[in-house]
């Protein structure tokens, strides 16, 4: 058998040496290449793409803007298919840094990316932002293998064992993912008494319980726990209430409330 490439060009023998990279050179060099590879980036910023399902590209499915589409193909290709470059132009534009939050005349618009339209963190991301928040490590092990502590869940190999990952439905990376996360009732029961949204949070070692035991007041307490999960200090009107509900209950369990609350917020486990 000798290497050829999908358009039956057979390799070179004096080209060997690397058939991967004559391979990728041949895909790069197919016209379509550029928009369906900037079709998916934007998929990947935005969570709906200019031709969608992703790699649906035939007549009677045309992109939703064709100019858009062919336009940031034409600079990935005069850029020499530079991702970063790309990745770059989409992130610094308007578009991608429009607020998440619809005012009344684009409420409605999921098509013409007038707003951001939040979507669920991806599930490797999500734990691993859970376990930055308590500050309790996550304890990848099996009956076979066991990685050391403190490994981040985004570069776990698929086959690491996880229950939260699985749970939440983790990409094996077997193929490009093509599903959007939806909301199921394992992921609901996790989020009410899974062990990363209780254990984690009520450890010894945690957050919660050192920023009780640092002599802080109750205020600053709160401003710490929201700028840790949302970046941002809670509104005047979310302060009084919480230290009034703070005030009325045992203080370890309100503020171990108060931390599963926010890290179960959709402020929290989505992209805006």
């Amino acid at each position: 058998m000798q290497p050829t490439l999908l358009d039956g060009t057979v390799v070179p023998e004096d080209q060997r040496l690397d058939l991967r990279m004559k391979l990728a050179e041949g895909i790069v060099s197919h016209p379509h290449f550029a928009e369906a590879f900037v079709n998916r980036v934007w998929d990947w910023f935005f969570g709906i793409a200019f031709v969608n399902p992703v790699d649906d590209f035939r007549s009677t499915n045309p992109p939703s803007h064709p100019e858009l589409l062919r336009a940031l193909a034409a600079d990935f290709r005069e850029h020499g298919h530079d991702v970063k470059h790309l990745m770059r132009v989409i992130v610094r534009s308007r578009t991608y840094q429009l607020s998440g939050k619809p005012n009344e005349t684009n409420r409605g618009d999921r098509q013409n990316f007038s707003h951001a339209i939040p979507r669920p963190l991806d599930p490797a991301v999500l734990l691993d932002a859970i376990t930055q928040v308590t500050q309790v490590p996550e304890l990848f092990t099996s009956k076979y293998h066991s990685d050391p502590p403190g490994t981040r869940a985004i570069a776990l190999l698929p086959a690491a064992s996880s229950d939260f990952l699985d749970i939440f439905n983790r990409n094996e990376r077997k193929t490009l993912p093509d599903e959007k996360p939806q909301p199921t009732l394992a992921k609901s029961l996790h989020g009410l008494a899974g062990r990363a949204y209780n254990e984690k949070i009520i450890h010894e070692d945690g957050r919660v319980r050192r920023l009780l035991e640092s002599g802080l007041g109750d205020a600053e307490v709160v401003d710490e726990l929201y700028l840790t999960t949302l970046s941002r200090y809670p509104t005047t009107d979310e302060r009084d209430h919480l230290l009034q509900m703070i005030g009325t209950r045992e203080r370890q369990k309100a503020f171990e409330s108060l931390a599963w609350a926010l890290i179960s917020s959709r402020q929290f486990d989505h992209i805006h």
